[in-house]
């Protein structure tokens, strides 16, 4: 989240989330990554899944791993680090919600094409979901929050 050299002087952007930290860490929070799936023994990640919330649309199973194995496929896993790393154990980095509980939504068929709306819809009918929103490849961060009962 701090883009520094190995002097510490800045190299780039700062997302400074080390400032919300003494306020909140992402405790009692469960981000669901919706993506290709999550590799959810990677040791950056396992200690933060929330396992019985992991759901694969594809084939309607609780198997929240990836697919394959090409240079795309690992694009869950990163996010989620990004999103809720292990901070402190001596490996990669730390998330920016490092106490939060990842859920791995595996959204893409086997040849990466998104799964239907009608899979997508089975899985939340008659469920409330809080879903955060974002909008625009600008550079700007923008978002809202939406409640929804599907």
């Amino acid at each position: 989240m701090e883009q520094r050299n190995t002097n510490g002087a800045v190299t780039g952007p700062d997302l400074n989330v080390r400032a919300a930290w003494p306020y909140t860490r992402g405790e009692g929070v469960v981000v669901a990554v919706a993506d290709l799936g999550v590799e959810l023994v990677h040791p950056d990640l396992a200690p933060r899944v929330a396992g019985a919330l992991n759901h694969n649309f594809n084939d309607s199973s609780t198997n929240g791993q990836p697919y394959g194995g090409d240079s795309s496929w690992p694009h869950g896993t990163e996010v989620a680090g990004l999103i809720a790393a292990e901070g402190n154990n001596r490996r990669g980095m730390i998330g920016a919600a490092p106490e939060a509980q990842l859920a791995s939504w595996v959204i893409f068929n086997t040849n990466q094409t998104l799964v239907s709306d009608e899979q997508l819809m089975d899985h939340f009918q008659g469920r409330h979901v809080r879903a955060l929103r974002s909008r625009g490849c600008d550079g700007a961060l923008r978002g809202e929050f939406s409640d929804a009962r599907w």
